[in-house]
């Protein structure tokens, strides 16, 4: 592995897909999969200046914008972040170290709250999915009752400019959703659910 590789590991956004238009406008398609393309959709992709892959195409995000992984306009930015974390290591390791040191002490001053702080249950509390706001993002729990994700319902029957869709979707990059299956609960996200 190369510094660049484990760049782009660490930055990968872990979602991928069959179609990501990267940053630079550049589309890419994979041709291999059990993929629902719509009828015509693969002949427009071929017909078009879309970039083949025969592999899920993934994504990763450098300071805050998504790029499509196999896409090269990311480099010369790559080259950059890897050059300045090597020239400053010592400063990011110690800044780290410091951290560190800090969120444990918040985490210690958080185990001897205040006596006046009272914890309310019932703002956090999870209630049925058929009773989940259509509008909003909210917690979910999937059916293994450990994954939590928020979420938010989202519906497109028409089929005019995608597919037919209806369901739960979870933000999984910055321009980039994946469809979850059957969550069981929702809450309110709230400062105490994001710990």
């Amino acid at each position: 592995m190369t510094k660049f590789d484990n760049f782009k590991e660490a930055f990968m956004t872990g979602c991928s897909g069959s179609l990501r238009e990267c940053e630079c406008g550049k589309v890419y398609y994979n041709l291999n999969g059990n993929w629902d393309w719509e009828e015509g959709e693969l002949e427009e992709l071929e017909e078009s200046n879309a970039i083949i892959l025969y592999y899920p195409v993934a994504t990763l995000i450098i300071n805050g914008t998504e790029y499509v992984t196999e896409c090269d306009c990311w480099h010369e930015m790559a080259k950059k972040f890897i050059d300045l974390m090597e020239r400053c290591k010592y400063g990011f390791v110690k800044y780290l170290q410091l951290e560190k040191k800090r969120k444990q002490e918040e985490f210690q001053d958080a185990l001897n709250p205040p006596d006046d702080i009272i914890y309310q249950y019932g703002k956090n509390a999870w209630k049925s999915i058929d009773e989940a706001p259509k509008g909003e993002i909210v917690e979910v729990m999937l059916p293994d009752e450990k994954t939590i994700v928020e979420a938010h319902w989202a519906s497109d029957l028409s089929g005019e400019e995608q597919p037919p869709f209806e369901g739960w979707f979870a933000k999984c990059g910055e321009k980039s959703y994946s469809q979850i299956k059957k969550p069981i609960a929702w809450r309110v996200i709230n400062e105490c659910s994001r710990l």
